[in-house]
């Protein structure tokens, strides 16, 4: 899988933390014999770290989780008449056929914590400077239960020095 930054924003935390919030654009080829059902938008972790050598040996600075979805949510009605529980839509799949590619968005924009005044435990918050993402993601094969990893290539962010920081909702 490879991965695209779409936009990227700072986003006010606190005086002494802002995230830095990416949108991913992720393209996916499916390199096995089967077709794999993946979830629209994908939910990734994101693994980061502070060299491409970390990052391409499994040492990572921070491990950020993609929020619990399941693929259904429960929605209560206002109403104690008629208050029920009625599901929401699960998220919508995407079959990609052996040999295939699929690009579309990874999830929704990833907030990753940065450091504004002070210092933080190193897995706790960015300071400025230049780091690498990885986008980590599962799929199914189709008329099984097995799952595939499906991993980005490395991504280079950087953190900004002196960055502009704006609400976000």
């Amino acid at each position: 899988m490879t991965a695209k930054i779409q936009s990227s924003r700072y986003c006010s935390v606190n005086s002494k933390t802002a995230s830095l919030a990416i949108r991913f654009i992720v393209t996916f080829k499916n390199t096995t014999s089967g077709t794999v059902t993946i979830e629209q938008p994908m939910d990734s972790v994101l693994f980061v770290s502070r060299t491409l050598q970390d990052v391409q040996h499994g040492k990572y600075q921070m491990m950020l989780y993609a929020p619990d979805t399941f693929g259904l949510r429960v929605t209560t009605l206002a109403s104690p008449k008629t208050a029920e529980n009625v599901p929401e839509p699960a998220s919508p799949q995407k079959n990609v056929k052996p040999g295939e590619m699929f690009t579309g968005e990874a999830a929704e924009e990833r907030p990753i914590p940065i450091a504004l005044n002070g210092k933080f435990p190193r897995w706790e918050a960015l300071e400025p400077g230049r780091y690498f993402v990885q986008l980590m993601s599962d799929g199914v094969i189709q008329g099984t239960n097995d799952f595939v990893k499906i991993t980005s290539q490395p991504i280079e962010i950087t953190v900004d020095t002196h960055p502009k920081v704006g609400k976000c909702p």
